[in-house]
């Protein structure tokens, strides 16, 4: 498994069985975001950035940046030593 395939399973899982969340796959539709995330009225937009080291860094592209600047429901979710333990 490559890391973005483990990164984003990482976080689908989080989302949908600790918190509820019914998640979306729309990271082909190219709108800024990989996930969609919703529970009763609440939606999110989720970026899914992964790393295989301990240290949480991720570069955005400039439409990611606009999306996070722009939407108050945008998350990040950056995924550490995402091929070992998420």
């Amino acid at each position: 498994m490559n890391i973005e395939l483990a990164t984003v399973e990482a976080v689908w899982n989080t989302f949908e069985r600790r918190w509820g969340y019914e998640i979306s796959d729309v990271s082909k539709a190219n709108k800024g975001w990989d996930l969609e995330a919703v529970r009763d009225n609440e939606r999110l937009k989720i970026e899914v950035k992964g790393c295989s080291g301990s240290i949480a860094s991720a570069e955005l592209t400039p439409t990611e940046y606009h999306h996070a600047r722009k939407h108050r429901d945008y998350r990040i979710c950056i995924v550490t030593n995402a091929l070992l333990k998420p």
